[in-house]
């Protein structure tokens, strides 16, 4: 297991809403549509995001679902895989949204 994050900020609505909790587990292999936490490239904050692509070398094209309110690929370029803390694997608060994450 790699740990419970709280979703803060916009980025990834309507499908994930801040003040949302995570159980984020260790995982290789990214897959396209998969939500992710990712260790930003210059600033010491985690950025929760949904791969896009998948690019050779080990490296990632992430967005998030909210344009308007995201900060990811489109403005910083590809991630690298050493970047990826886990995947978003089950929500436990609140209560209406408990269980698994699903992919699209």
């Amino acid at each position: 297991m790699t740990g419970l994050f709280k979703i803060e900020g916009h980025s990834m609505e309507p499908a994930i809403k801040a003040g949302q909790y995570f159980l984020v587990l260790n995982f290789t292999g990214p897959k396209v549509n998969d939500i992710i936490i990712v260790k930003h490239q210059k600033k010491s904050i985690f950025l929760v995001k949904r791969v896009k692509a998948v690019l050779k070398e080990g490296k990632y094209l992430v967005e998030g679902d909210n344009p308007g309110h995201s900060e990811d690929s489109r403005k910083f370029g590809a991630i690298k895989e050493e970047q990826i803390v886990g995947k978003l694997s089950f929500c436990f608060w609140p209560l209406q949204k408990f269980g698994f994450v699903k992919r699209r």
